[in-house]
């Protein structure tokens, strides 16, 4: 008589909890791959840069910021479409890829030619910001919120902020924009001497003209040139005006008496100020800036936010004196506390 084979009831158990414990651990190293959000959503294949430049108009925008930076994006490999849209004041350009590409190594590719670009843009251009589309919304959600204070004026803390901090953050992998605010615009102000105005008969109307008119650019036209067996060609023709950053003020004519030119800066002291804050961001007297770190929407948040807390740890070693930053928010903790 054959008889059936017995296995012990405890190898059966120890054998089940043996799988059941490297199930476990294949599992938890499995998480840092893994796409925590709510609502996942791919990357369509493209990507959105876009600047702004306060009180420019359209054509000069066009000029020396799309054309610059299209022309910068053209050396970039795997590229399908280059598109822009240019308005006063600023501007976007979106650039499609072919459909195999790598989005995230061609993110961090375009944002290290724009670094090196910079310096080419005109100084009051904001640092442009790349966004990576998606096809539910154009926006990221926001993971993290720095906070960085300082003893100097908004508008210098704001400086650092936009050109150290942001550009950093920026190239981790994984983040979608970075987003800074609460600086207030500067401005110049100007002081006349009332005793020379009235002394030479000018008002300050007259000055304001004065002013705007050696400033002025305006669109003059255009015209259209046809090439046979060619594309047609559009010329446009613009009169440039002085608003430019090198610009001096007293080079500014403001009237002329007794066959002498008078300058602006005589009869007036010009400065740069902050204007009058509409709000104010202060943490124990200090002034503060405010930075929103977005992610997207098919990464792994904790992944993401691990990568830009390790470049802000840097950064607070590099600050000067007087400078530091701190989480105002953290939105992983919750992703945490609900996987642990």
């Amino acid at each position: 008589m054959n008889k059936e084979p017995h296995y012990s009831s405890f190898l059966s158990t120890f054998t089940v909890n043996i799988l059941f414990v490297m199930l476990i651990i294949v599992g938890a190293a499995m998480i840092p791959l893994l796409s925590l959000q709510l609502n996942p959503t791919r990357y369509l294949p493209s990507l959105t840069i876009s600047w702004t430049w306060p009180e420019a108009p359209v054509r000069v925008v066009e000029q020396e910021v799309t054309s610059t930076l299209e022309g910068v994006l053209t050396t970039v490999t795997g590229i399908k479409k280059i598109s822009s849209y240019t308005y006063s004041e600023g501007g976007n350009i979106t650039v499609e890829f072919d459909k195999n590409v790598d989005l995230r190594a061609k993110r961090f590719e375009v944002a290290s030619l724009l670094r090196e670009s910079r310096k080419r843009l005109p100084e009051r251009v904001s640092y442009p910001e790349i966004s990576m589309n998606m096809p539910s919304n154009q926006s990221g959600s926001v993971i993290l919120s720095f906070q960085l204070n300082g003893n100097a004026s908004p508008s210098y803390i704001y400086t650092i902020a936009d050109e150290v901090i942001k550009p950093a953050i920026a190239v981790v992998e994984g983040v979608y924009s970075v987003n800074v605010y609460g600086s207030t615009p500067r401005e110049w102000e100007l002081i006349y001497d009332q005793q020379k105005l009235a002394e030479i008969g000018i008002s300050s109307s007259a000055i304001s003209a004065s002013i705007n008119n050696y400033l002025l650019e305006m669109e003059l036209g255009g015209a259209s040139e046809s090439i046979i067996g060619g594309p047609e060609k559009r010329t446009y023709l613009t009169l440039e005006g002085n608003n430019k950053g090198t610009f001096r003020w007293d080079d500014i004519p403001v009237a002329k008496t007794s066959g002498r030119i008078i300058h602006l800066t005589d009869v007036a002291k010009v400065k740069l100020k902050d204007q009058r804050p509409q709000r104010y961001f202060r943490i124990n007297g200090l002034n503060t800036i405010n930075i929103n770190v977005s992610a997207g929407k098919n990464v792994n948040n904790i992944k993401v936010a691990e990568g830009v807390k390790e470049v802000i740890d840097k950064l607070k070693r590099e600050l000067p004196p007087g400078y530091s930053i701190r989480t105002s928010v953290d939105s992983t903790i919750y992703l945490k506390e609900e996987i642990s």
